[in-house]
């Protein structure tokens, strides 16, 4: 017989006529994802003794119970009709117990809050300790009356920017569904947020807003204003006033945003018996000043906010470029769409609207370099805007980064032609671009567009976007993250093997193989045995382009690393430090001449930091294959008449092209940004000194 917790488990996938993905049930049962796919092999293995059809696994939809199953089980009384009781995770506590203060007419008993939690007093009291230190970094306190109970202390932006958070996380973060029989219970703005009817009311609106205001809402920013209006409307009919400066209300009174916030508002008063003062329409016109514009337009900034944003792209791109050692061929472009993300990011800070985002963790683990130089460079924003930039703005500006370094100029073999469509952003687009090409050999990305630009009328033979709703009657249409994660990789490169191999009989082999391993057994690494499939049945004509990023012991090795007393001059130490490469051939010797020939036109820009030169120039001056050497001169060598030129360590960077070395040259940075690093090395006196300290 199955336990309680299998019986529960068959009770919710009988109880749906789709299939259910396991992540869902992971969330619904309070298991591991493992558990869950345990959980079913021993269900599958008592339904066979039975000689029942089994759980069926659709190849990314999710679980199903067949219908004779289901029939069976429900006429032997096997399925529990029990209302599931499910159990909070100590983050979901502390969440709902800040919604409950924050949402809630004065202060709150403790027996509100084990009622709302269904735990422990002891169990509460620990969380509102927890509670309480992570509101300290939101300037607000959770205070305590022995006569009333709790509640939070501090200003209303405040208590609004940290509920906008925690609510988000709520709803999209926990993935609780309208199935869970607490919700209602918690606060009338998550009744809203499980109403289909209600927030349809409220798509309308702040799309409609969208289009006025020329803005580009992704979904997670429209899901944002629709939390941030509830909010509103909850704490105004409260009595609880955010309070502005008059003059600033004079200002956002000259601007469409404030106009389009007295539209928003003068439509909700009725529905919502409320009347809004100037003050919260100034509150929510600086909510839609933060979030992106679809195309750049001077007017969405002040003359001088204009050219003092102008001044930082400029520099944030120019650093880039120096740090990674790359050069943007279109730099001017991407100046001007970073300039269009930098509006909204700016805002966000000036004015500390919350923004929420869930990419950072992905952008970190499967771009580490390129977040690295842009957690670098950002500090020219950081100067002008006086704070300190979240990660969460950085993984944005990171996803421009890098989706233009793949847009040097190539020669490519073009087979298949795609078009990006986001919701997201230019920056999202160019990341999307970037991950599909080096994915798929021979696929070519020939524009990318927001939805807001999107014709049907486009030659090209798939389209790939982040946008579920996206369809094209004739054209195959790839929903896919702005990060891909593995088993992303695996549906589209399984879904372009199906579609455009020309041995078909393959494609349905490998989707009934995986059909059948996903089914007996949880796969770790989709992206490993797709590939492994395909190498085994030969596939040629989807080849699947190899990572190929060396690290930085890879390029410094015994062959690479050369030691000397003294130079006659900066020249003769580009060209000795320069040897190893010619002699493996990573270089020509026309890379070396243009090496020398860059300092003598644009000065010793090569210094990076004073004790160590980086030599390099373009790819195609005569770059082989990527690789680094090292000469270490105990003479320091001059490369001007200022101290601060002068270098102890020369490394030659050979870069096949604007991404191959980031890896090691992001290695190499984090080294030497230690000063302890720097001095080792100028000290070392053998290959072992010198790899002991990148090792």
């Amino acid at each position: 017989m199955l336990d309680i917790r299998r019986v529960q488990l068959v009770s919710l996938l009988a109880d749906e006529s789709k299939p259910i993905k396991s992540e869902i049930l992971s969330t619904y049962m309070g298991i591991s994802q493992r558990s869950v796919y345990y959980d079913i092999t021993n269900i599958n293995d008592w339904l066979d003794s039975k000689k029942l059809p089994l759980i069926e696994t659709i190849y990314g939809e999710g679980l199903i119970l067949p219908e004779v199953t289901k029939k069976v089980l429900q006429e032997e009384g096997v399925l529990s009709h029990k209302q599931w009781e499910y159990h909070f995770s100590s983050d979901e506590r502390i969440a709902v117990l800040l919604v409950v203060l924050l949402t809630q007419s004065g202060a709150v008993t403790m027996k509100k809050l084990m009622d709302a939690v269904q735990m422990s007093r002891g169990t509460v009291f620990k969380d509102l300790q927890e509670l309480k230190e992570i509101l300290i970094d939101e300037q607000l306190t959770c205070e305590f009356e022995k006569a009333s109970g709790y509640f939070i202390q501090g200003s209303e932006e405040n208590k609004r920017r940290v509920l906008l958070l925690f609510l988000y996380r709520i709803k999209y973060q926990y993935k609780w569904t309208e199935k869970l029989p607490f919700l209602h219970q918690l606060s009338s703005i998550l009744c809203i947020f499980f109403r289909s009817e209600k927030q349809e009311f409220f798509k309308k609106l702040i799309f409609k807003t969208e289009k006025e205001l020329g803005l580009l809402m992704t979904e997670e920013s429209s899901h944002l204003l629709l939390i941030q209006l509830l909010i509103m409307i909850d704490r105004v009919r409260d009595k609880h006033l955010v309070f502005i400066e008059s003059d600033e209300i004079s200002i956002l009174q000259e601007t469409a945003y404030y106009q389009a916030a007295e539209k928003i508002l003068k439509v909700l008063e009725t529905p919502f018996n409320t009347t809004f003062p100037e003050s919260e329409i100034s509150y929510l016109a600086r909510q839609l000043q933060s979030f992106k514009v679809a195309h750049f337009k001077s007017m969405h900034y002040s003359s001088q906010e204009l050219d003092d944003l102008k001044f930082v792209v400029h520099r944030m791109v120019m650093e880039f470029q120096l740090k990674a050692c790359v050069l943007f061929d279109m730099r001017e472009e991407l100046e001007r769409n970073l300039l269009a993300h930098i509006k909204p990011t700016y805002y966000r800070l000036k004015y500390n609207v919350p923004y929420s985002s869930f990419i950072v963790k992905e952008v970190q683990e499967n771009y580490p370099d390129i977040f690295s130089f842009t957690k670098q460079v950002i500090s020219h924003l950081e100067f002008y805007v006086r704070k300190k930039i979240p990660d969460e703005e950085v993984a944005y500006i990171a996803l421009h980064f890098g989706g233009w370094l793949s847009r040097e100029k190539k020669e490519i073999s073009i087979r298949h032609r795609a078009l990006v469509v986001c919701a997201n952003g230019i920056g999202t687009s160019t990341m999307i671009r970037k991950q599909v090409e080096d994915l798929i050999e021979g696929l070519h990305v020939i524009a990318i567009q927001s939805l807001h630009d999107y014709e049907e009328d486009c030659d090209v033979d798939v389209i790939i976007t982040t946008s579920s709703q996206l369809e094209h009657p004739t054209i195959p249409v790839f929903c896919v993250p702005a990060i891909l994660t593995n088993e992303n990789k695996a549906n589209l490169l399984w879904e372009f093997n199906r579609l455009f191999s020309e041995e078909n009989r393959h494609s349905l082999y490998v989707d009934s193989l995986m059909k059948t391993i996903k089914k007996h057994a949880y796969v770790h690494d989709e992206v490993g045995l797709m590939r492994s499939i395909l190498t085994i049945l030969e596939q040629p004509n989807l080849m699947l382009k190899e990572d190929g990023k060396p690290m930085l012991c890879d390029l410094l090795t015994n062959e690479t690393i050369q030691f000397t007393d003294s130079v006659s001059n900066w020249k003769e130490a580009i060209r000795l430090a320069s040897e190893p490469l010619l002699k493996n051939n990573s270089i020509e010797l026309t890379y070396v001449d243009s090496m020398i020939q860059n300092v003598e036109e644009l000065g010793p820009y090569i210094v990076l930091t004073k004790g160590m030169a980086l030599p390099h120039s373009r790819p195609e001056n005569g770059v082989q294959k990527v690789g680094m050497s090292l000469l270490r001169v105990r003479d320091a060598v001059a490369f001007s008449d200022q101290e601060k030129h002068q270098a102890n360590l020369i490394i030659v960077l050979a870069a096949a092209d604007n991404e191959t070395h980031l890896t090691a040259l992001s290695q190499l940075s984090d080294l030497l940004s230690e000063e302890e690093n720097l001095q080792k090395l100028i000290a070392a006196n053998s290959v072992e000194d010198v790899l002991k300290v990148i090792s």
